[in-house]
This record gives C-alpha cells, structure tokens and sequence, in this order.
C-alpha cells in the first residue's frame, strides 16, 4: 500500500517490461482483436493494426498518418507491392522492439521494407540474426556460397552494410571455389563489385 496526499492509501501495481512484450506481442500477432483502427490492403490480403503504435515507432508512418495526406484519416490503406508475411514481421518489431523472425532465405522482403520505412535498428537486427545464422552455418561445416552471393547487393541496396561486409568478405575468402561453382552469378554482379572482389580475393591475383 502507497499513502498519497488527498487519495490516501492506494494500492501499487507494478507491471514488468516482460509481461509488458507478452502482452505487445500478442496484440501483434492478432491486432484485430484489439480494436485496431487501420486496415492495411497488401499485394496478397488485408493486415490490421493500429495507426498510434505505428506512428510512435516510425517516423515515415508518422508522417504518412498526419493531416497532410489521405492515410490520416483512412481507414484502409494500400501499400502495393508488400506481403502480408514481411508486413507482419516490420508491424511486429514496431509493436515489440524485438528481431524479426528471419533467415538468410526469408529476410529480404523484411530487409527491402525496413529500408523503405527508413528503420535502422530494424536493419541492424535483421542483420545481426541473419550473420549469426550463417556463422554458425559455416562453422557446422555447411557452405553458404550461394547464399552469399545472393544477399550481397540486395543488402548495399538496401542499406544493411554489415550484412554487404559479410557477404563480400565471404566471397573474397572463397573466391576460388565460388568462381568456380558459380561462374554465371560471379558474373551477374555489378562492375564495381567484381572489381573490388579482384583486388580482395583469395588467392589473390599476382
């Protein structure tokens, strides 16, 4: 019990940070059973959700919820060309705070949408769940050339460098083996990239 002038004693009700994420997280995973206020259309259905948690978590829905555009005061908005899938995990991280549920095969679409919300810490986790995945890939002994190749210049477009430095370290480790498995995707990457990988290759050219 907590005296407080002129209310007497009342009693003191602490809610923990965890209990706090549980209760987020489930609003998350099911915002249209709490009264969500926004309806979003997306290339392969409808995600609902509400525009104050938005708003508070980016700056860009912020603005998209404001009086100067149309979304301010819609009910349904459409965002063409997203999934429903990379929706939810963005929605998700901005209800939570928490990583995206991602993997090296999953985390593009994330990736690309992050970026167009201009999330950087968003960015970052996606980037540290996905390096983490393939560390330990590659130390179990398994090869991610492949994926390496394919999530290089997606990441530098996307703005998530840490993840571009992996990749392109990893190929210039491996350079060898990956020109020789994958000649046709080595060659597929851009002017400035095989340039780069030439000077940082292994072995290197003498």
């Amino acid at each position: 019990m907590t005296e407080i002038p002129h209310l007497g004693n009342i009693h003191q009700v602490v809610t923990k940070a965890e209990h706090i994420g549980t209760q987020l997280e489930a609003v998350a995973s099911n915002p249209e059973e709490f009264h969500p206020d926004v309806i979003f259309e997306l290339e392969d259905g409808r995600v609902a959700a509400h525009k104050a948690m938005l708003a508070a978590r980016s700056d860009v829905m912020a603005a998209m919820f404001s009086e100067n555009f149309i979304e301010g005061s819609a009910s349904l908005v459409t965002l063409p060309g997203i999934q429903r899938s990379e929706f939810r995990e963005v929605a998700r991280f901005l209800y939570t705070d928490q990583a995206p549920r991602v993997t090296a095969h999953t985390c593009l679409l994330v990736l690309e949408l992050a970026n167009r919300l201009v999330l950087p810490r968003l960015i970052s986790l996606i980037e540290r769940t996905v390096i983490t995945s393939l560390n330990a890939e590659v130390e179990a002994g398994s090869e991610v050339h492949l994926e390496a190749l394919e999530l290089l210049e997606a990441a530098q477009m996307y703005n998530a460098g840490q993840l571009a430095a992996w990749c392109f370290a990893h190929i210039g480790q491996n350079y060898a083996a990956m020109v020789t498995s994958f000649p046709r995707v080595m060659r597929s990457l851009s002017p400035d990239n095989q340039a780069s990988l030439n000077l940082s290759r292994w072995p290197p050219l003498w």
